[in-house]
């Protein structure tokens, strides 16, 4: 007896993406589920990227605030949903929200947003501690570092574990052929 919110945006062909969408349509009545029409699904593409500018005032005011992404196979879904979530929601009066933006026939990706009241005298320990927690429970159950946002500094530390030797050689030495004097973010994905 609980609702959810989805929003769909296909792209493609005009007679594609209707035909997708109708098909949709039908297999959420099939299950109950009423469509609001386009209106949600415009106003969210309006405003996705502002969310994302909320992070540093909120830290300021020492609430802290992230989003991180995986993929992930969907054998392994429910069960690092639930894990991750777990791991979030035992820190306490910590609010978390997860979301899939990109479905595959495969898997899907997963995001985690999460506010949480910092530890005052110690915000960048907690931030990082609490954040790696967050990352070591999502590779504890199959998922991804990183979906489409790339991993970055942050999550470099993580690559030899989703990578193995031959694949961290092969990204230097194209690292080295076309940075050779290492000017362009270095230091990002650890190479």
């Amino acid at each position: 007896m609980q609702r959810c919110l989805m929003f769909v945006s296909v792209e493609g062909d005009a007679n594609y993406t209707k035909f997708v969408v109708g098909k949709i349509k039908d297999v959420a009545s099939d299950f109950g589920a009423l469509c609001t029409g386009a209106g949600p699904t415009k106003k969210w593409l309006e405003q996705r990227y502002s969310s994302a500018y909320l992070r540093d005032p909120l830290m300021d005011a020492g609430i802290l605030a992230d989003t991180l992404e995986t993929s992930v196979s969907w054998e392994n879904l429910n069960q690092l949903w639930s894990e991750v979530r777990d791991y979030i929601k035992a820190r306490p009066k910590t609010v978390c929200m997860v979301h899939l933006s990109h479905i595959y026939e495969n898997g899907a990706n997963l995001y985690f947003t999460f506010l949480t009241p910092m530890n005052k005298g110690d915000e960048v320990r907690d931030f990082v501690q609490f954040h790696k927690g967050i990352v070591d429970t999502v590779h504890a159950n199959h998922g991804s570092i990183s979906h489409h946002h790339g991993v970055g500094k942050m999550l470099a530390p993580w690559m030899p574990k989703e990578h193995d030797t031959a694949s961290i050689e092969l990204m230097r030495a194209i690292k080295k052929h076309l940075d050779p004097k290492g000017i362009m973010n270095p230091g990002t994905l650890g190479l």
